[in-house]
């Protein structure tokens, strides 16, 4: 933004990310979540402790990209900068697609939003998306501000039963693209495979299939690493899935004997 002061006061300036003006003479000045009308009074109080009846003119250059971090279980954590598009700020449902969604092993009923305060302290606020899946109310799709940081948990016991409607999410990772697996035990041809949730693929050793969209399946599994065998017990299959962001898409199952 530019304000007009005396002279030498006058200029470009940057409001910074605690919401504050360093103005030449005046100093820190805030503005944060002010209009400009507000704004140039809080400018123009600052410097009447130093200049008679000041004449303050601030106008709006352009907004400053907000910095958000995403981490926990989304495709792509890290740091974000998302401009400010017609005065509406970036959602949190927004904010996910942008990481490239939420993984399978995330749990949306407890995602944190982590703010920092002018005090040095840090506010968490908690959202269950999962509560704007199943209503549609938008008070569940929080507008972000700088500064923020979105932390997805890993969660310990996934709900079957959420699984599709998580699945078809605007904020769910890509189901079209590949998960490595690894199939142990009694199959016909166990070991690392490369699954998408439409076609086999070459890893296999048999010739793809076609298929419907979403996420793979134990039974593509199966069909990858060549069948089960007939002493296979497919009563007690165990399903691996570490959730450390360093192993973000793998999975290992295995087959015990009859």
């Amino acid at each position: 933004m530019t304000f007009s002061a005396p002279p030498q006061y006058s200029g470009e300036t940057q409001v910074l990310a605690d919401g504050t003006l360093n103005l030449p003479l005046a100093g820190n000045i805030s503005v944060d979540g002010m209009t400009v009308d507000q704004a140039t009074a809080a400018i123009a109080a600052g410097y009447s402790r130093f200049l008679r009846r000041p004449l303050i003119t601030l106008s709006l250059l352009s907004r400053r990209p907000l910095e958000i971090g995403v981490a926990g279980e989304v495709s792509r954590p890290g740091a974000y900068s998302v401009n400010v598009e017609g005065g509406e700020f970036p959602t949190l449902n927004q904010l996910l697609q942008t990481a490239g969604g939420t993984t399978l092993s995330a749990n949306v009923r407890q995602v944190e939003i982590r703010r920092p305060q002018r005090d040095g302290t840090e506010q968490v606020i908690n959202v269950d998306l999962m509560q704007l899946l199943q209503t549609g109310d938008l008070k569940y799709d929080l507008a972000l501000k700088d500064g923020d940081t979105i932390f997805v948990p890993a969660t310990a016991t996934p709900n079957i039963a959420e699984s599709g409607l998580l699945s078809d999410a605007s904020f769910a990772a890509n189901n079209s693209e590949p998960i490595n697996i690894s199939v142990a035990g009694e199959v016909f041809r166990p070991g690392p495979y490369t699954v998408t949730g439409s076609a086999r693929t070459g890893e296999a050793g048999v010739p793809g299939s076609g298929g419907g969209g979403g996420l793979p399946t134990v039974t593509r599994a199966i069909q990858v690493a060549g069948g089960i065998k007939p002493t296979a017990n497919i009563r007690e299959i165990l399903i691996r899935r570490p959730t450390d962001r360093a192993l973000p898409k793998s999975l290992r199952l295995i087959f015990g004997i009859c």
